[in-house]
């Protein structure tokens, strides 16, 4: 572009090159400042599970045991050690990751731990409704 500055469509290209940097500048930050504006809203209505080296340990040792990846470990690991500290009976998993969550092994793991897993919103809704009219479930709002 730099030979070419004096032909007036080179400009005009610089220009609305220089233009559109600009204004995708612009729509990253807006779209960043509202993720972080919902992240936000979800954990004041959310109980956001820590994350502490017993669970690091727990996701290391499941990515061998159930042949997990280390992301998709570390979640379980996470839903595990938060299930075994929560003094609730009902508990669940709500994932549409079925591909690694509905392995056997790990299958396996949630019924051991008594945790329900749902594909599906409109199930876990469900379910989650009639637990909270029995009393089994504790509501978050």
């Amino acid at each position: 572009m730099q030979r070419s500055i004096d032909i007036p469509r080179a400009q005009d290209l610089a220009t609305e090159l220089t233009q559109a940097d600009l204004t995708n500048a612009e729509l990253l930050n807006e779209l960043l400042q509202r993720l972080d504006d919902y992240l936000i809203r979800v954990a004041d209505r959310a109980e956001l599970i820590p994350l502490n080296a017993d669970v690091i340990r727990r996701q290391q040792r499941l990515v061998l045991d159930v042949e997990l990846d280390r992301d998709d470990s570390l979640i379980l690991a996470s839903v595990l050690t938060h299930s075994e500290s929560s003094a609730l009976r009902n508990k669940a998993f709500l994932t549409a990751n079925v591909k690694d969550f509905e392995k056997d092994p790990v299958k396996d793991l949630f019924v051991r731990t008594g945790i329900k897993q749902f594909s599906s919103t409109a199930r876990a809704l469900t379910w989650a409704r009639a637990s909270s009219s029995s009393g089994d479930l504790e509501g978050r709002s």
